[in-house]
């Protein structure tokens, strides 16, 4: 459960929900219509309601919401950090998926990494190194000498692809 409430809400900002270490406002209201409709801008999300859900517990549908949108953006966010993993260490897991843990963030079992998509309520860098450190867990014994240095390999080129992507948006914002 993302957000817990004892009332309805009614047309108001109460919260605010992360996505990729930055907040935005929740806002959640009502309109003549059929469907909820989410709407991400840039440092607000509005849910949008249907009339009939005006005067009821709507705690359940708001964060069903929220977690189709954490959903969404997780897809984009793990294939990169995995894309960037496999690069950087010249392996991947069999398979991946994306899917709600209720233990943390990731699972690896039976050769397959599960990723728990409400990691995207932190910042890119915790995803990235949360990633790099499950590689290296699959790899190499956790604590084992060889773990440590492909820790801190992977730590060292995650910071030359940052400052790289920094130096071609800069590039971009002059040019």
């Amino acid at each position: 459960m993302i957000i817990s409430i004892k009332r309805t809400f009614i047309h108001k900002t109460y919260f605010t929900v992360s996505i990729l270490g930055k907040a935005h406002k929740l806002n959640i209201k009502y309109a003549k219509r059929e469907n909820v409709k989410l709407e991400r801008l840039e440092n607000e999300i509005n849910i949008i309601l249907p009339n009939i859900y005006r005067n009821s517990n709507n705690e359940e549908i708001i964060n069903m919401c929220i977690q189709k949108l954490y959903n969404e953006v997780a897809v984009r966010e793990v294939e990169n950090a995995m894309e960037f993993a496999r690069f950087v260490f010249g392996f991947a897991p069999e398979d991946y998926k994306i899917k709600r843990v209720n233990d943390g963030y990731y699972k690896y079992s039976n050769k397959i990494l599960t990723i728990n998509p409400d990691i995207v309520s932190f910042s890119r860098e915790v995803i990235y190194t949360t990633i790099i450190k499950v590689f290296c867990k699959i790899k190499y014994r956790e604590g084992s000498k060889k773990y440590e240095n492909a820790i801190q390999k992977g730590l060292r080129e995650y910071e030359i692809y940052i400052n790289n992507n920094r130096e071609v948006n800069v590039r971009r914002k002059v040019g």
